[in-house]
C-alpha cells in the first residue's frame, strides 16, 4: 500500500479513487443498459438506417467528334425495377420456356393493382409494353423488338394527357418528338 504522511493527501487520494470508481461504474452500467436492456430497440433502428439508397442523376450533354458529329446523345428512359420479395404470387407472374421468359409478364403494386405488363418471346421483350401508376392510369407505353426499344413511345401525365411522344429506331430516338404540358398544349418539339 502507498505510504502517505499527510492526511490531506490521503483525503484527496480517496476522493479521486471514489470519483474514478463511480465513473467506471456509471460507464459500465450505461454500456450494459444499451447492449442488453435496449438491444432490440437499437438493433431494429440500425437495420432500417444502415443502408440508404440515393439516386444520383448525371445529366450530360452531347458528345461530339472533332467535326461536330454527334457520337453519343442522351435521352430520358424509364426503368421498371421489380423487388421480388414485394411481389404477390411470385411464381405466377412470369412464364418460362426452356429457361427463358415467354409470354405475358405482369407486375403488381402491393395493393394488387397492375404495375406493368410486358410481353416476352424467347426471353426478349417484344411488342407493346405498358407501365401503370398506382391509381391504374397508364404511365408509359413503349414498343420493343428483339429486346430493344423500337417504334412508338408515349408517356402520359397523371391526368391522362400525353406528356411526350415520339419514335425509337433500334434504341435511338428518331423523327419528331413532342412534349406536352398537362393541358395538352405543345411545349417542346425536337427532331432526331
Amino acid at each position: 500500500m502507498l505510504k502517505i504522511d499527510n492526511k490531506a493527501d490521503i483525503f484527496h487520494y480517496r476522493t479521486l479513487l471514489f470519483i474514478l470508481v463511480i465513473s467506471i461504474f456509471t460507464l459500465l452500467s450505461r454500456y450494459f443498459y444499451l447492449q442488453v436492456v435496449e438491444h432490440e430497440r437499437y438493433f431494429s433502428k440500425s437495420q432500417v438506417n444502415s443502408v440508404k439508397a440515393q439516386a444520383t442523376y448525371a445529366p450530360r450533354g452531347l458528345i461530339l467528334d472533332r467535326n461536330g458529329e454527334v457520337l453519343v446523345e442522351n435521352y430520358p428512359t424509364y426503368i421498371l425495377t421489380v423487388t421480388p420479395y414485394q411481389l404477390e404470387n411470385k411464381d405466377k407472374q412470369f412464364n418460362y420456356k426452356n429457361g427463358l421468359k415467354e409470354g405475358d409478364a405482369k407486375w403488381y403494386f402491393s395493393g394488387g393493382k397492375l404495375s406493368a405488363h410486358y410481353v416476352y418471346i424467347n426471353g426478349n421483350l417484344e411488342g407493346k409494353q405498358t407501365s401503370y401508376r398506382k391509381d391504374g392510369s397508364i404511365k408509359l407505353v413503349a414498343n420493343y423488338a428483339a429486346n430493344t426499344i423500337n417504334g412508338e413511345w408515349i408517356a402520359y401525365h397523371k391526368n391522362g394527357q400525353v406528356e411526350q411522344k415520339g419514335l425509337f429506331k433500334v434504341g435511338k430516338k428518331s423523327g419528331k418528338w413532342i412534349t406536352y404540358n398537362e393541358q395538352g398544349k405543345v411545349i417542346k418539339k425536337e427532331n432526331f
